[in-house]
């Protein structure tokens, strides 16, 4: 089922577009049926209520999707001017860090592949316990439970879906004692508005963008930015 899903997601936003042809056709049909109807034939022949018909029901759907379409895109693009280009200038090397919300995989990540010697976090199955990830001698998880924070760095994420079809993933390196904000990064995305299922992917737009060289930087900062600040990269 979970797959059919995907499938169904994938096909509907490479073809998400066809789906306005039965949308033109229904309103042609109602427009063409008043213009009949209701105008004259002597006034508005039937081959030129046709044409009226087509002329309308393109312009009203257009003119939908752009009026659905451009408020999310403008909010997007006021997000994307103020949060998209990352602030990693600040760099310092540290065995590990605070992170506010965390599951064990991630930790093996930062362990394994980023070289961190430790990760601490709140236990993300009980409330009020911390918890310190290490690495085994064979490489195993391992995990303790301390009595408060040790690391002078802490990590957030926080996620965030705003009106309009956008979504922000916001990420901050900290001081632990002060709560001071050290580096930060953001990855904004918009679905294209109210009407996206019929857009597809041609209306979603991402900041940063990866297609560009600028952007395909300020995604890679985005996406390592602990152990870019943390590891001194």
């Amino acid at each position: 089922m979970g797959d059919a899903l995907i499938g169904l997601g994938v096909v509907l936003a490479i073809l998400g577009p066809l789906l306005l042809i039965p949308v033109i056709w229904l309103l042609y049909r109602c427009l063409w049926w008043a213009l009949v109807r209701w105008s004259p034939p002597e006034k508005l022949p039937k081959s030129a209520a046709r044409q009226v018909a087509i002329v309308l029901s393109f312009a009203l759907v257009v003119g939908a999707m752009i009026a659905s379409y451009l408020p999310g895109y403008w909010e997007y693009e006021r997000l994307c001017a103020e949060h998209a280009t990352p602030d990693a200038s600040f760099r310092t090397r540290v065995d590990g860090f605070f992170r506010t919300q965390m599951f064990p995989y991630r930790a093996h990540k930062y362990l394994s592949q980023d070289s961190f010697s430790f990760v601490e976090a709140p236990d993300p199955y009980k409330k009020g316990i911390l918890l310190r990830y290490t690495k085994g001698d064979n490489g195993e998880l391992k995990q303790e439970q301390i009595p408060a924070i040790s690391s002078t760095y802490g990590f957030r994420e926080t996620f965030s879906e705003l009106p309009g079809g956008i979504t922000m993933t916001q990420k901050a390196i900290y001081e632990v004692a002060t709560e001071q904000e050290r580096a930060r990064a953001a990855n904004i995305n918009y679905h294209g508005g109210p009407l996206s299922l019929f857009l597809g992917s041609y209306g979603m737009s991402s900041c940063s963008n990866i297609l560009t060289d600028e952007g395909s930087l300020h995604f890679g900062t985005f996406y390592d930015l602990e152990s870019i600040v943390l590891r001194g990269e």
